[in-house]
């Protein structure tokens, strides 16, 4: 990555935006093992989960951005 990036450091669940390369992910520790893809209904976008994070909460955030008529960012 050539590119400056941004980096987040948590122990709580995260989701963010797949398949975009500004923000830098990487497993740290026993948290978060798990990662689940969840699908924008309306369109092509895909956050991954990690464990533990509420899918109703970003399926509810994502549906707010259509309706607003806004992009959806890289971390919600």
């Amino acid at each position: 990555m050539d590119k400056s990036h941004k980096q987040a450091v948590t122990t709580y669940p995260v989701a963010i935006k797949g398949g975009q390369g500004r923000v830098h992910v990487i497993p740290y520790g026993t948290w978060h093992r798990r990662e689940e893809p969840l699908k924008c209904p309306q369109c092509e976008t895909v956050f991954i989960l990690t464990d533990g994070f509420p899918k109703e909460k970003v399926l509810e955030y994502l549906a707010k951005h259509h309706r607003d008529h806004e992009d959806h960012p890289d971390m919600p």
